[in-house]
């Protein structure tokens, strides 16, 4: 988990910090806020005790393990590069079959027939996964 960006989005929620955030400094080491000044009054003590509480809750809560046992999140959508990375390893399996059956064409046309069956077998896993996607969702309804 990356701090800085868990700070940033907090900051973002935690509306009163902007009133004060000159006076207010974050310490790396500690990961806690504090004031910039020296002579702090208890209101303003117990102001940034309670920000660190919920900072505490916030970071707790981002590494939290949200996802329950046995289930694993995905992307909605295959990425390109997954799916062009899946198209050619399917393709690997076919390539001896595939060489027999040009072995009279030139490797250029060879290429660009390889290059075509490898971009609609990509396409053709991301509607696969989609739908599956789709389908999952459906029965979680």
């Amino acid at each position: 988990m990356e701090i800085n960006k868990e700070k940033t989005a907090f900051l973002n929620i935690y509306v009163n910090y902007k009133d004060d955030s000159r006076k207010i400094q974050f310490d790396e080491e500690t990961e806690q806020f504090m004031w910039r000044k020296y002579n702090v009054s208890d209101t303003e003590v117990e102001y940034i005790s309670i920000m660190n509480q919920r900072w505490y809750a916030w970071l707790a809560c981002a590494k939290r393990k949200v996802v329950p046992e046995g289930f694993v999140l995905v992307p909605k959508l295959l990425s390109d590069e997954l799916a062009d990375e899946l198209a050619s390893d399917a393709f690997n399996n076919i390539q001896s079959m595939f060489d027999y059956e040009h072995r009279g064409s030139t490797a250029t046309h060879r290429e660009q027939i390889r290059l075509r069956w490898c971009t609609n077998k990509a396409r053709e896993f991301q509607e696969n996964y989609k739908i599956m996607i789709e389908v999952q969702e459906q029965s979680h309804d």
